[in-house]
């Protein structure tokens, strides 16, 4: 919440004193700062992404928080800025690999994941997804590779690819 201004929030939320951890009881203490067993999937995607964890915990409950500076995430250092070129279709085929497409409008911030070949400077896109993006042509988006686990469901991967609206090509 502090990331979208809503401060007063946290502060009316925390405690007016001092919690000592001496004091709580053994299986407390040993909770701090521990990732539950249902979130350590996200948790080790997050610092896949370059994320780490610096010894903070969140004030609701307990848990570990990661931190990161922005230069250090894979979302940063392996993306591209792209120039849209608005097409009528894209054609797909079986090399297609799947990207991450995001407008660069921080109040309006708009992203999709579509399929394509991965080229250089510019990016082919249809009206539908352009108009999702909120893009014109001419215009910049942000493009970054999926890595998609081997071991993925290929009939997902699949299924995803038949779908209209998901087909690009990176130019």
């Amino acid at each position: 919440m502090s990331g979208v201004g809503q401060k007063a929030f946290i502060a009316e939320l925390m405690p007016r004193h001092p919690l000592y951890v001496d004091m709580l009881p053994d299986d407390a203490k040993a909770a701090i700062g521990i990732v539950h067993p249902n979130t350590r999937p996200a948790y080790n995607l997050l610092l896949e992404e370059g994320l780490r964890y610096k010894g903070y915990i969140d004030i609701f409950d307990g848990g570990a928080t990661l931190q990161a500076d922005i230069e250090n995430l894979r979302a940063i250092k392996e993306s591209q800025i792209l120039t849209v070129q608005v097409v009528e279709s894209i054609p797909l085929s079986s090399g297609d690999e799947p990207y991450i497409v995001a407008n660069d409008n921080y109040e309006n911030y708009r992203a999709i994941l579509v399929f394509g070949t991965p080229y250089q400077e510019s990016l082919q896109i249809t009206k539908a997804q352009a108009k999702q993006l909120n893009v014109e042509n001419g215009g910049l988006v942000r493009v970054l590779s999926v890595h998609v686990k081997q071991d993925s469901n290929p009939q997902i991967v699949n299924k995803l690819k038949e779908t209209e609206h998901l087909r690009m090509a990176v130019n």
